[in-house]
């Protein structure tokens, strides 16, 4: 969707990118990790960077897209997920 909203909206100099987060360390996943006894930090196993990403990470790459840095991109997709989609398909089931 995001790469056909770019190109109804290049025309005009608008330029439309997405930004999709991972796993990222927020006061409501640290609740959902207590209420559920589980150990957020291990969400980062899952990360290929090896841990959970930040604020900073997601809006270091929207600043990015919204700078004159990014003026000639449109229809990207940003993944700020540490490689977690990448790997996805090779470890789905693994730890079952």
């Amino acid at each position: 969707m995001s790469k056909a909203v770019a190109m109804e909206c290049a025309p005009d100099g608008i330029r439309f990118n997405t930004v999709h987060p991972g796993i990222i360390w927020t006061n409501m996943n640290m609740h959902s990790a207590q209420s559920t006894n589980r150990d957020a930090v291990h969400w980062g196993d899952y990360v290929q960077i090896g841990r959970m990403g930040d604020g900073y990470d997601v809006a270091g790459a929207a600043l990015y897209l919204a700078s004159d840095e990014a003026r000639y991109v449109t229809g990207a997709e940003i993944y700020v997920d540490g490689g977690l989609t990448l790997a996805l398909p090779f470890t789905s089931g693994a730890n079952d």
